[in-house]
């Protein structure tokens, strides 16, 4: 599942949320962890390595904000700076992500990449 997908799915289960995740609401990245199965903790670090690990390019791709703010953030501090400075709608942040994901769904690669590593490192014990 793409991100964008994930966030919009995610966005027909409750309300939006603005600047935490909480029972009553949920932000954009929120929304897009509990689409993939994530319970919903008091704080966002609570999922956030899960969303990592399904999307790595949350912490490793820097984009330039499509606000007037214009700054480089990492991609998912722009998801949660769109969601919370300035309350974009959660479809609306999905279609600009959108925009700049990729189109092949990049959790299939995550976990394609992962396993060669895990692999390698537990080779690596038995040595």
């Amino acid at each position: 599942m793409r991100l964008s997908e994930a966030i919009r799915l995610g966005a027909m289960l409750r309300p939006q949320g603005i600047g935490t995740l909480n029972s009553s609401g949920s932000c954009a990245l929120g929304a897009a962890g509990e689409a993939i199965g994530a319970k919903c903790p008091q704080a966002m670090c609570g999922i956030l390595p899960l969303l990592v690990a399904r999307w790595p390019r949350l912490m490793s791709q820097m984009v330039t904000l499509p606000c007037a703010c214009r700054f480089d953030f990492p991609f998912g501090s722009a998801v949660l700076h769109l969601n919370d400075n300035h309350r974009w709608t959660r479809e609306q942040i999905a279609d600009w992500v959108e925009t700049i994901e990729p189109q092949a769904d990049e959790s299939q690669t995550a976990v394609e990449v992962a396993q060669p590593v895990v692999a390698v490192a537990r080779t690596q014990n038995f040595l």
